[in-house]
């Protein structure tokens, strides 16, 4: 990555008003961030586009987010993987599912968190 030049995010999801909400907080960050609403879209994305962090809401199919999970890790460098959950701290069902890391649904927290992130892959970079 060239520059100071911050991570490019893809953030997927299948809550329509929800996906368009969590990108426009992200966007607020200063990184380029990109959405996909299902698991055909996402796979899409990113055979198109090198991303550096992948963010799955909640409300994708379990199995869907399995699927990007492997698709993520499949990249070379692999995506870093963000798992938004609805309830942290509680027994999940997503717990198998393969990611770098989870974070709570609230906006102060996944912004927190995405800073981190962002923070670390540039500096890695």
């Amino acid at each position: 990555m060239a520059g100071n030049r911050l991570p490019s995010i893809l953030c997927a999801g299948a809550d329509a008003q929800l996906l368009a909400t969590r990108v426009s907080l992200l966007q607020s960050l200063g990184a380029p961030v990109l959405s996909a609403i299902n698991l055909t879209e996402a796979i899409q994305r990113l055979s198109e586009q090198r991303f550096q962090l992948m963010i799955l809401c909640h409300s994708l199919q379990q199995a869907e987010a399995a699927a990007l999970c492997n698709a993520a890790s499949e990249q070379n460098p692999p995506i870093f993987i963000l798992q938004v959950a609805k309830c942290f701290g509680r027994q999940d069902d997503r717990a198998h599912i393969v990611c770098d890391a989870l974070v709570d649904a609230d906006p102060v927290s996944l912004t927190q968190c995405v800073r981190e992130i962002l923070r670390r892959v540039t500096a890695n970079s």
